[in-house]
C-alpha cells in the first residue's frame, strides 16, 4: 500500500510519516546480460542512472541515535512540501539519500529529523537548513545535525498553573543555540504560539496570550521550546503537558514583547509540525 506523502498546512502532521520506508525512486535495471557475437549488452545499475546524493551525520551528546528516522524533503516552491525518502537510523547516525532527482529552478529539498523512539535524549524533531541546488553526479554533505535533547524543567508535566507562569528548562551544551517557548493545541484547532528568540536562557516568564488566540481556562496544552541552531536548523524539545487555571490577554502591540508578533508560527519554521509528546 503505497505511503501518502502529502503533507498538511499549519500544524498538521503528514498522513502516514514514517509509517515504514519509502521505496527508491529510481528505475531499476531488470533483465539478463544479452551476448552478441563476443560483445555483452550490459544493464546498467540504478545507482548510475539517476540524480544526486544527500548526506549527513545526526549525533546526540546523550546517547546513540540508532532507532530514529531522517526523511528527505522535497520543496516545490508553491504548496506543500512532499516527502522523497526516508531511513532509519544506525548508531552511528550516519545517512545517506542516494539517486536523487535533481532540482529545477525554484525547487529545494531539505531533511528533516523525527523521534521515533520514547526517550529524552533527543529533541522531538529537528529540521536542517534548505538545499537550493542539486545537480546530478553531485553530492551535498549537510555535515552534523546535533539532535541532543533540552530537558524542562517546570512546571512539571500535567500541571495546572495560574498567568503569570514562569517556565524553565536545562539548557543544552551548544551554547550558541537560541531558544524560544511555545505553546501548542495537541488537537491541532489552534494555532501555535510562540515567543521572540529568547538566546541562550534557562527560562521565561509568561504573563499573558494575545487576544484572540483562541486558548482557554481549564483546557490542556502542550509547552515546550524551539530551538534554532547556529547551523541555520530549527528543532524542538518534547514536550509537557499544561492546564491553565486562568489566562491573562494582553494586545502585543502594547508593551507585551516576548512574543512575536506575526505569524503563529515563525517565518522559517516548516509548517509540518503539530504539537508532539
Amino acid at each position: 500500500m503505497p505511503i501518502p506523502k502529502v503533507f498538511a498546512h499549519n500544524g498538521l502532521i503528514v498522513l502516514g510519516l514514517l509509517a515504514g520506508l519509502l521505496s527508491p525512486l529510481a528505475p531499476v535495471a531488470s533483465g539478463s546480460p544479452a551476448r552478441q557475437g563476443s560483445l555483452t549488452t550490459m544493464y546498467l545499475p540504478s545507482l548510475l542512472v539517476g540524480g544526486g546524493t544527500v548526506m549527513g551525520q545526526v549525533v546526540s551528546s546523550r546517547g546513540s541515535v540508532a532507532g530514529h528516522a531522517v526523511a528527505l524533503f522535497l520543496n516545490p516552491g508553491t504548496g506543500p512540501s512532499t516527502e522523497v525518502k526516508t531511513v532509519l537510523l544506525g548508531n552511528d547516525g550516519r545517512y545517506m539519500f542516494a539517486n536523487v532527482p535533481v532540482l529545477t529552478t525554484g525547487q529545494s529539498y531539505w531533511v528533516g529529523f523525527f523521534r521515533l523512539v520514547s526517550t529524552p535524549d533527543v529533541l522531538s524533531w529537528a529540521d536542517e537548513s534548505d538545499i537550493p541546488a542539486l545537480a546530478r553526479h553531485q553530492t551535498v554533505d549537510l555535515g552534523t545535525l546535533d539532535v541532543t535533547g533540552l530537558d524542562l524543567g517546570s512546571p512539571v508535566d500535567g500541571a495546572t498553573v495560574s498567568m503569570p507562569t514562569t517556565f524553565t528548562w536545562t539548557p543544552r551544551p551548544t551554547t550558541s543555540d537560541s531558544y524560544a517557548w511555545r505553546i501548542g493545541d495537541p488537537s491541532g484547532n489552534l494555532p501555535g504560539i510562540y515567543t521572540d528568540e529568547l538566546g541562550y536562557v534557562s527560562g521565561v516568564t509568561i504573563v499573558a496570550l494575545p487576544p484572540g488566540s483562541g486558548y482557554v481556562a481549564s483546557t490542556q496544552y502542550v509547552w515546550g521550546v524551539y530551538i534554532w541552531m547556529p547551523d541555520g536548523s530549527i528543532g524542538a524539545s518534547v514536550s509537557h503537558w499544561i492546564t491553565f487555571s486562568n489566562i491573562l490577554y494582553q494586545d502585543l502591540v502594547q508593551g507585551l514583547r516576548t512574543f512575536g508578533e506575526m505569524p503563529a508560527e515563525p517565518p522559517d519554521l516548516r509548517p509540518l509540525h503539530r504539537p508532539t509528546r
